[in-house]
């Protein structure tokens, strides 16, 4: 006798009901979804060759969010270890970082396909628009590092 694994309809209830009423609590609990705000950046690396020596050069000083290949590229995806409270601080950080590159990464870096920082936000209800001032000197600083 050949046996299916489906669950119960009065299961998967069960779980629906579950699942509702955790997500509700957590979105009650919080200001989720109120106010949009700033999160993080994220340094995104493309590439023909491996990005891992740039990595590793990085080390405490980053979270590696990915860090692999894909359809013959390669991508990290990398964030700052400390939080920053305003988008500034973090792409001055990724700058100092990128600032002490040995040679071999150094031409890692140069020849990489792109180098983006991605500014993060939690998307809420207000206010209707926002708006990143980046200041002249961490632009400098970015155009210096060759990223955008």
């Amino acid at each position: 006798m050949e046996r299916h694994l489906i669950p119960r309809k009065s299961s998967i209830l069960k779980s629906s009901i579950a699942f509702y009423a955790c997500l509700s609590t957590t979105l009650s609990d919080t200001d989720y979804m109120d106010e949009i705000r700033y999160l993080n950046v994220d340094l995104i690396i493309q590439s023909r060759v491996d990005l891992t020596p740039i990595v590793n050069h990085f080390g405490d000083g980053i979270f590696v969010l990915h860090n692999g290949e894909k359809d013959d590229l390669y991508y990290a995806y990398l964030e700052t270890a400390k939080d920053h409270s305003e988008p500034n601080e973090a792409i001055d950080a990724f700058c100092s970082l990128i600032e002490t590159l040995g040679t071999k990464e150094k031409n890692i870096w140069e020849n990489a396909l792109s180098r983006t920082f991605d500014i993060g936000y939690e998307s809420g209800k207000t206010p209707d628009r926002v708006s990143t001032d980046i200041s002249p000197a961490v632009i400098e600083r970015v155009a210096k590092c060759g990223a955008s």
